[in-house]
C-alpha cells in the first residue's frame, strides 16, 4: 500500500497540481511555486515511502508506522495540490 500512495504521491500528484481543464493546453501556468512542487515530489515523498516501507517491515507496531507514512504522504500530496494552484 506505501509504494502505491508513494507513485500516487511523487508522479501522480504534481500532474493533478498542474492540470487545468479549461487551459487551452491543460497546464496551469504560469506557476508560482514550481520550483517548490517539483522539490516536495523529488525530495520528500520518495525518503518518506521508503521509511514507511522499512518502517512496516522492522517495527513491531507496523499498523502505526503505515498508518504515520500515509497520513504524511497524504499532507504532501495536499501539499503540492495548494502549491500547484498558485499562479503569477
Amino acid at each position: 500500500m506505501a509504494p502505491a500512495a508513494g507513485f500516487l504521491t511523487g508522479v501522480i500528484g504534481p500532474l493533478i497540481a498542474i492540470a487545468c481543464g479549461s487551459c487551452q493546453d491543460g497546464v496551469r501556468g504560469p506557476l508560482r511555486f514550481d520550483g517548490a512542487l517539483i522539490a516536495v515530489a523529488r525530495y520528500a515523498v520518495p525518503p518518506v515511502t521508503l521509511g514507511t516501507v522499512a518502517g512496516v517491515f522492522t517495527s513491531r507496531r507496523y499498523g502505526r508506522v503505515a498508518g504515520a507514512g500515509l497520513g504524511v504522504l497524504a499532507a504532501l500530496l495536499v501539499t503540492m495540490l495548494v502549491l500547484g494552484r498558485f499562479t503569477a
